[in-house]
């Protein structure tokens, strides 16, 4: 593990805090958000906002990464690369930002499903980085932030009172289906397949299916409330 991991990650988390904090103004070039969400419920548009800034930069590194080390692609298990490891710890810092985000504005119970699985990852990532194994699986699998960035904006297009029935929305819809597809589901098969097929420590043999099966399950479910809410809904809509 680089000496910088843990730097990293409080830098990280102390920027992204700033992000969020930042959205507490009314920037030039941002427009405000309606109703709700410019007053008693603006903490879910900042929050959506700081997301939508660690989509951009998570995504772009990881690009840089795949890129630049083809080795994440053809040995995913035992290729290291430095570049992953400050990946891995720059995501952990959004994280931490993010639990302590939703621990401050909502009780634990309300999100624990997913404290415990920012938890996970960032435990995951920790013992990736110390052992330098499996980071291809992993960095390949986090292509799925390209489609967060069109699930983050999709949750600020509604907070802006963006109609489901307008034409932007409908090509942003289609733009968001397409990458869940190709950069979300099809990494994490191969994820999911490489996690258990390939030779690791003993411990990781336990920890990488479960995550990566976690994972699997909970991505389904997304796909499926997406399809109703912006699918079949709006197929519902027009026959009434």
């Amino acid at each position: 593990m680089i000496r910088s991991y843990i730097p990293i990650s409080v830098a990280s988390a102390f920027g992204f805090q700033c992000v969020n904090f930042l959205f507490n103004y009314d920037l030039p070039l941002i427009p405000s958000p309606v109703g709700k969400f410019a007053d008693k419920e603006r903490y879910r548009w900042r929050n959506a906002g700081t997301a939508l800034v660690s989509d951009f930069i998570i995504s772009g590194i990881v690009i840089y990464c795949l890129y630049s080390q083809p080795g994440l692609w053809s040995d995913p298990v035992r290729h290291y690369a430095v570049s992953v490891e400050v990946c891995f710890a720059v995501l952990s810092g959004f994280y931490m930002h993010e639990t302590y985000d939703l621990l401050t504005h909502n009780p634990l119970f309300k999100d624990w499903l997913l404290v415990f699985h920012h938890g996970i990852v960032i435990s995951t990532f920790f013992m990736m980085s110390i052992e330098h194994i499996a980071m291809g699986i992993l960095t390949i699998n986090l292509l799925n932030e390209v489609n967060a960035i069109f699930l983050h904006s999709r949750k600020l297009l509604l907070m802006h009172g963006v109609s489901k029935h307008s034409f932007s929305y409908g090509v942003h819809v289609l733009l968001n289906l397409g990458t869940f597809f190709v950069l979300r589901l099809i990494p994490l098969a191969f994820a999911v397949y490489h996690s258990f097929t390939q030779p690791m420590p003993y411990y990781l043999e336990i920890v990488m299916p479960c995550m990566t099966t976690g994972v699997a399950i909970v991505d389904v479910l997304q796909l499926w409330s997406l399809i109703r809410s912006d699918l079949l809904s709006k197929a519902r809509d027009g026959k009434d």
